[in-house]
Formats: structure tokens, sequence, C-alpha cells
């Protein structure tokens, strides 16, 4: 399915856990709401491509806060680690430098917000 969540039959959409956009399956709710906008948009008239931000998996555990997003399988980098006990920040780097996956437990899921905009959209 294309940006627009149109199908290979015509007239036909798809979101959510079935759909698959541009090689992705996201089952979650934030890249589902997205798509809900665009697709509501695009049945009204204004042909409107879905646009997903990086959206970091978010673990609700009491034992542990982990925050994750993953690099892509066919990027080319090398896992950076930094922290001590609980409280770890791995970051996925290109050979550049470039961010382009994260994994946060402990104090450094408040890093976040700020990982996430320094990595590239998901689907711009």
């Amino acid at each position: 399915m294309d940006q627009t969540l149109a199908t290979s039959a015509a007239d036909i959409y798809a979101l959510g856990d079935c759909a698959e956009i541009c090689g992705y399956n996201l089952m979650y709710i934030q890249p589902i709401s997205l798509s809900a906008r665009a697709l509501a948009l695009t049945l009204t008239g204004t042909i409107t491509a879905v646009q997903f931000p990086v959206m970091p998996v978010i673990v609700k555990s009491p034992a542990l806060a982990v925050v994750s997003w993953p690099a892509a399988k066919e990027q080319q980098g090398d896992w950076v680690y930094e922290g001590q006990g609980m409280d770890w920040l791995a970051r996925f780097q290109s050979p550049s430098g470039q961010l382009l996956g994260f994994a946060l437990t402990g104090k450094m899921v408040a890093q976040r917000l700020r990982l996430a905009k320094e990595m590239p959209a998901l689907i711009a």
C-alpha cells in the first residue's frame, strides 16, 4: 500500500494493524491515528499522504522503564552504549554518526523526545 493508504484494488483503502504502509506494519495507536487523519482527508477530496515521524515504543513496566526505536534492518552502523545499573542509553549510529535508532532504560527514558528529534522521519 502507498502513502495515501490506497490498496492495489481501486477505491479500497486500509489502515490499522492489518495495513502495511510503504513496507512498515506499525501496530500502535499513534501511527493508526495519523493514518486515520490522512485517510479522512483523502476520502473527503484532499489526497493526503500519511507521514510518520519517529515514534518510540514505550514499554510500561513498573519494574523498569524502557523506550526503543529500532533501526531498519538494512541500515548500516554500530551500537554505542552509555550508562550504568538500570539506566542505559544505546544509540545505533551510521558510519557518519547519524542517529538511526535507540533504546533507553531507567532514568535515560527522559531523553526519548530529544533523541527522536535527531532522527530522520520514518515516512516523510
